[in-house]
């Protein structure tokens, strides 16, 4: 069996997004693997991202859908009786 790699340097320019988006699109950037990107997450114990579950953080740039619509905005208060 082969010894575990003990640095990542194809990785360290990407430390700031672990966590942020899903390790296959850290590990495309870098031109690494999932495996090694979440190895290393693990590692530096940072929490995998879970922006894709229940549709929060989808956006274009995470390779989500289509962003929701903004809420209506509130109606405004009542004027005070003379």
């Amino acid at each position: 069996m082969t010894e575990a790699r003990r640095s990542y340097p194809e990785l360290e320019p990407y430390l700031h997004l672990f966590g942020q988006i899903p390790d296959h699109q850290i590990a495309e950037m870098a031109g690494s693997s999932p495996s090694i990107v979440g190895r290393l997450r693990r590692k530096l114990g940072i929490t995998a991202y879970e922006g894709y579950k229940f549709g929060h953080g989808n956006t274009a740039a995470s390779g989500g859908g289509v962003s929701p619509a903004p809420a209506p905005p509130a109606p405004a208060p009542a004027p005070p009786a003379p």
